[in-house]
């Protein structure tokens, strides 16, 4: 490139039309990563019969990689802490209502409702640490039962909620509730105290045009209806 056309050439790092972008990671001779950012742009020809010149323009951009790089992760986490119940790993009560309301547009599905019976009873004689070990508990067995397409939170306390699409009749529903029921109740061994995890649910199913509060009050009546037996 002679000195009259590099003179010609101006390199203005806001302009895209002409400019080719490309980041590379390296290593410098000491051993020390770096990253920097190529950027070829075309010299400006005063007649289509010069042949075509570039000016390639390297900058190390390590330091804003890193900036944008830990930007990226702090936004990653915030969103999941959104998302997700610290304690069960299982998506929270917000997420769940999003997640319902893009299930009702899709087509049908059914809603499972479930309430630990003995969580109150596990907090007040053994603390709030058996409690949690009981929640944790749960949340595996919900976990360890997900399937392709299925999805469950942790409502809050001790109420979880099961989405599994596909048109399936009540009946059908209800064994998928106590399957999951009989794995629930499988003691847990927690420091010197076992605990059992019984379990209380109800089945709705988004067949119709209902809406998400609906639905979630449909499965609510049948959870207390069931509960309701199990104190009877």
């Amino acid at each position: 490139l002679s000195l009259e056309d590099a003179k010609k050439f101006h390199f203005d790092d806001l302009r895209d039309e002409f400019g080719l972008l490309s980041k590379h990671r390296n290593v410098r001779k000491n051993g020390e990563e770096f990253v920097n950012q190529l950027r070829l742009n075309e010299v400006a020809r005063t007649s289509r019969d010069q042949p075509r010149r570039f000016v390639t323009v390297s900058r190390d951009i390590t330091l804003e990689t890193a900036v944008s790089d830990a930007l990226a992760d702090a936004h990653a986490r915030i969103k999941h802490q959104a998302t997700t119940d610290d304690l069960t790993g299982l998506s929270n009560r917000r997420a769940m209502t999003k997640i319902l309301e893009r299930a009702l547009a899709a087509g049908p599905f059914s809603l499972i409702a479930v309430d630990l019976n003995d969580f109150k009873g596990v907090n007040d004689n053994f603390g709030h640490a058996a409690g949690d070990a009981l929640l944790v508990h749960a949340g595996k067995v919900i976990q360890a039962k997900m399937q392709d397409g299925w999805h469950a939170a942790r409502m809050g306390g001790d109420e979880f909620t099961l989405i599994i699409p596909g048109a399936l009749t009540h009946k059908q529903a209800a064994r998928h509730a106590i399957a999951l029921k009989r794995r629930l109740a499988v003691p847990i061994k927690w420091q010197e105290t076992e605990l059992v995890c019984r379990a209380s649910m109800g089945v709705a199913l988004a067949d119709g045009a209902v809406s998400v509060d609906e639905l979630m009050h449909q499965a609510d009546v049948a959870l207390y209806a069931a509960k309701a037996r199990t104190t009877t």
